[in-house]
Formats: C-alpha cells, structure tokens, sequence
C-alpha cells in the first residue's frame, strides 16, 4: 500500500530537488569560469613575456645580436643612385664571419656620409691580415672599414613582425608597444568575462 505524502512532506520534497538541481546547474558555471581565468591568465603572461622580448634590442643591441644572432635596422639598400632621393627600408641585419668576404659580397656598415643610417656598400677587397676591407656604394668612392665598422648583411627585408620588432626597439615605440598589448589584454578580458555578472545572479537564484 502506497503512503501518501502530505502537503507539507510534499512541499519539502519539492524544495529539497529543486535545490538539487540549481547546484548542479552552477557547477558547470563555476568551471566555465575557472578555464577562462586559466585562459585569460595564460594571455597576459604570454604578452608580459613578449614585451620583454621586444625589450631586448631597447636595453642592449649587442645583447638582442648576440642572443639572435641579427636585428632590424633602417638601412639604404646599396641598389640606389646616390644623387636621388635615397630610401631606408627596415631589414633584418645578420651577423657574419668577416674573414669569409669576397669580393662583390655586401654589408652593412653604419654612419656612411655622416647620418645614423645603416649603409649597404659592396666588398672590392679584403685584407685579412689588417682586418680591414675596401668598399664602395656609389662605385665611385673607395672607403676602407676596419672589421669593427661592418655590422653584418642583411638577407631580406622586414616583414610586419620584424617591423614591429624595430619599432620596439626605441623608447617611444616600445611605450606605442606597451599600450597596445595593453589593449589588447583589456579587448580580450571583456569579451571573456562580459556576461560574468549574469553568472552570477543566477549561482544567486
């Protein structure tokens, strides 16, 4: 014979499952959550830890050449006239063995006519024995460059990457970099955690 509930013991019956349900309904929230933060953390450290990346060639270019063996610079590609207008491109400077030039291969040499470009002369002869080298960019002028003076080569222009790289590598642009990231963070943690008060009012309910 089956036992009859009464309106009270039914009413308490009801209470008690429904309260079974809304917790199990909040746990899966609670987890949601938790991997966002996990995701969201793991965001800011990465872009932390890419800043001081890009910080390297602001605190030491020997540092940031020595650790990569190359850098960006500005340099004026040696394949220009120099009565016209001359054009600097960002591009990826390589270090090299000097001893191995020959004649007709090109480098980087920085300050040529006085400015605080990378200059890009080709190779007319190498002495080992002084260290030194003959070069010319206009094919004209001969100027002769100890093996302190060739900064390296470059092997290929800059990509967007390599020229945010650069950009990094001076005071105002590694400031341009750090608000960026910045922003960056602050666009991906609303768009995470935009509904995070609705979470919580219904863990409330």
């Amino acid at each position: 014979m089956n036992e009859l509930l009464s309106t009270e013991d039914l009413l308490l019956y009801l209470n008690h499952k429904s309260e079974q349900v809304v917790t199990k309904k909040s746990k899966k929230p609670k987890h949601k959550k938790k991997t966002k933060q996990i995701i969201f953390g793991s965001i800011v450290i990465l872009a932390v830890l890419h800043l001081v990346f890009m910080a390297l060639p602001l605190i030491s270019k020997d540092l940031s050449k020595e650790i990569f063996n190359y850098r960006y610079v500005i340099a004026i590609s040696k394949d220009q006239e120099i009565d016209e207008d001359l054009t600097g491109e960002v591009v990826r400077l390589k270090t090299i063995d000097k001893t191995t030039l020959n004649s007709g291969d090109r480098v980087l040499v920085f300050g040529l006519y006085g400015n605080n470009y990378y200059w890009e002369v080709e190779i007319l002869d190498n002495d080992i024995i002084s260290q030194e080298v003959e070069a010319t960019f206009d094919d004209v002028i001969r100027n002769r460059y100890s093996y302190d003076e060739i900064e390296g080569i470059y092997t290929d222009e800059a990509n967007i990457i390599g020229i945010f790289y650069y950009t990094a590598s001076t005071p105002r642009g590694f400031i341009t970099m750090i608000i960026l990231h910045a922003l960056i963070v602050y666009i991906v943690h609303y768009v995470m955690f935009k509904d995070k008060d609705k979470i919580l009012k219904d863990q409330k309910r």
